[in-house]
This record gives C-alpha cells, structure tokens and sequence, in this order.
C-alpha cells in the first residue's frame, strides 16, 4: 500500500510540474510574441519619426546649395546632402526589415519608362562616383523596351543598395553598370542588371551568407564603411518577390559583380501628337487646394 501511494504521489507530482512547465511556456511564447509586435511597432515608429527631419535637412541643404554659389557652402551643402541620403537608406532598411519580418511588402505594378528612370539614378551615381575620384560606366544594350509594367519603386530601391554598394566599397578603379534585354514569351521581356567594381570583393567563406540580415563580411569593413548590414538581404528579398534571379560573384582585393534579371511586361507605346510646351501655370478655374500637416518642418515652403 506504501508503494502504491508512493506512486500515486510522484505521478501527480509530475503531472503537475509537467501542467506548470506547459502554462509557464505558453506565458514565454506569448511574451515573446508581445515583444515581436512591439518590436516592430518601434521599428516602423521611428523610422516615420525619423524620415520627416531628414528630409527638412535634405531640403534646406538644396536650397543652400541653389541660393548660394560660394565654393565652401556648395561643398558644405554636397556633404549634408550625401549624409542625409545615406541615413534615409538606412531609415528606409530598417523599415522595409521590419515589414519584411511581417510579410508586408506588396508589389505596386505600373507602367513607367525603363530607361529614363535607370538614366535618372545613374546620373546621381555618376556625381557620386566623380566626387570620390572613380571611373562609372553606363552601357544600355540594344533591344532595351521603352515603357513595362511592374514596380518602379522597388526596382529603383535594388538598384540604389546593389550600386551603391559598388560606390562604398570600391576606393580606387572603376564601377560599370549594364542594362540588357532579352525578349521572351507572351510580350515579357527579360531585364538584366550588371553592376561590376575593383572594389574590395566578398571572401569565399562569406559568400553564401551575404544575403542574411546584419551580415557584412567583416567587423573590420563593417567599422570602416558602416552601414546595418541589411542591403543585400531586403534586395535579396525583393528580387525573390519578383521571382528574379541575383548572382553574386566576387574575388577579395579584386572587386565584385552582381547580376540581376527581373522580367516585366512590356508596354506598347502609341504615338502622340507632340504636346505644346510644356508650363508650370495650372488654372484651378477658381477652385482652392486645403494642405493638411500637422509636422511645423513639412509645412516649409520651399
């Protein structure tokens, strides 16, 4: 009877801390969760917060630069202009991050011209590239369509992280940016993006992970180019979104070459009878426009 009671005892004894190890892990999972939505509750909070002064500064770096012709204020105005770039690219990472760990990030298909609006971005790179004493290189290959459809604006954003990236981490050389086409069924076409550097290339061992969050091949590269390490992983992610494809292959001491293909629909363009030139005047035929900011920086004119 001793050793039955005695068994009964430890197995209610171990059925109950079995309950409480399954209550105390059910209350851990829902804190965990709690700390996953608060998480990225602040990431998206402070990135808004954030956008909205940088791109005051932004702006009345412009106007310094448009109002005053002297060098060292033009120079001033450059490297306001450049910082203020490189913190919203990090803002704008950090908040693409964030609603990629909720699977948020949704496609906006659009027509829009191809190359007028890769034209628009090389030009910014190619100030960029000049400024810090390096060759770029623009080549459009033949066949390129005039107007597809897809998303201009995460397109504009993988090719802002891949060249840039060629810009940051090249010091001395050259970096080459190539735009293809290669036609294919059912009025799709196939884009192919080249950006090549003699930059300092990726090693070997840190090849297969340079798509990972927060990842950069070194602590060294990391403290001397900065950067959150979330580039390559949100292109990464976009480009799969799009069911592309990106290749890296790179040599360290030699530079880096990163492909991407991305196909769009192409787009059909009419022909117009040309319009009379263009003005800045717009009759409202009387009619007001109401603004509502509540921000005292975006309500500037400027």
């Amino acid at each position: 009877m001793e050793v039955i009671s005695l068994s009964l005892s430890m197995a209610n004894l171990i059925r109950n801390l079995k309950n409480d190890r399954e209550a105390l892990q059910t209350i851990a999972l829902q804190k965990a969760e709690e700390m996953n939505e608060l998480k990225s509750y602040f990431l998206s909070n402070i990135s808004h917060e954030l956008r909205t002064p940088l791109n005051a500064i932004l702006n009345t770096a412009k106007s310094m630069a448009n109002d005053f012709k002297e060098e060292q204020i033009q120079n001033g105005s450059q490297i306001i202009k450049y910082s203020t770039y490189s913190l919203l690219n990090s803002v704008n990472d950090i908040l693409d991050f964030s609603k990629i760990e909720k699977n948020e990030i949704k496609l906006e298909l659009s027509e829009f011209d191809l190359v007028k609006t890769v034209e628009h971005m090389v030009n910014n790179f190619a100030s960029e590239a000049k400024d810090k004493g390096l060759e770029f290189t623009f080549i459009k290959g033949e066949n390129l369509p005039q107007m597809v459809k897809g998303d201009v604006a995460r397109l504009s954003q993988i090719l802002q992280n891949i060249i840039s990236n060629a810009l940051k981490f090249t010091n001395e050389g050259f970096v080459k940016f190539k735009l293809d086409a290669k036609k294919e069924k059912d009025n799709k076409v196939q884009i192919t993006f080249l950006v090549s550097d003699t930059g300092v290339g990726i090693s070997k061992e840190k090849i297969n992970s340079i798509f990972d969050s927060f990842s950069q091949d070194s602590i060294t590269n990391k403290r001397k180019f900065g950067g959150l390490g979330l580039g390559l992983y949100i292109v990464k992610h976009l480009v799969n979104l799009q069911n592309g494809k990106i290749k890296v292959d790179s040599t360290t001491g030699l530079g880096t070459v990163v492909t991407i293909d991305l196909t769009y629909e192409n787009i059909e363009v009419k022909k117009e009878i040309e319009a009379n030139a263009a003005t800045n005047f717009y009759d409202l035929n009387g009619k007001s426009i109401l603004v509502v900011e509540d921000n005292a920086m975006n309500q500037i004119k400027w």
